[in-house]
C-alpha cells in the first residue's frame, strides 16, 4: 500500500531518498563553509560532498523535487487496479 500511495517502486523511493539526503547535506556543508569563513577558518574542501554534487544541489530544495506520476492514492491505486 505505501508503494501505490507514493506511485513509487522500492528502487525509486531509494534514489529519491539518496537525492533528498544530498540536498540536506548540501545545504548543511554549506552553512559550515560559510561559519568557518565567519570566524577565518577556510574550509577543506575534501571532506563532504563531491563539489559538484554540492554545487548542483545547492540549487535545489526539497520542494524542487516531485514525482510526477504521484496523482494521489485514489488515482494510483486505480491506476494499479485498472491498468
Amino acid at each position: 500500500m505505501y508503494l501505490i500511495y507514493n506511485n513509487c517502486t522500492t528502487n525509486e523511493s531509494f534514489k529519491w531518498k539518496d537525492i533528498r539526503w544530498n540536498i540536506e547535506e548540501a545545504h548543511k556543508q554549506r552553512s559550515r563553509m560559510l561559519e568557518d569563513e565567519k570566524r577565518g577558518i577556510r574550509s577543506d574542501k575534501k571532506n563532504g560532498l563531491d563539489p559538484k554534487v554540492l554545487d548542483a544541489a545547492l540549487k535545489l530544495s526539497r520542494e524542487d523535487l516531485t514525482n510526477k506520476y504521484d496523482r494521489g492514492f485514489l488515482n494510483n491505486l486505480k491506476e494499479v487496479i485498472f491498468a
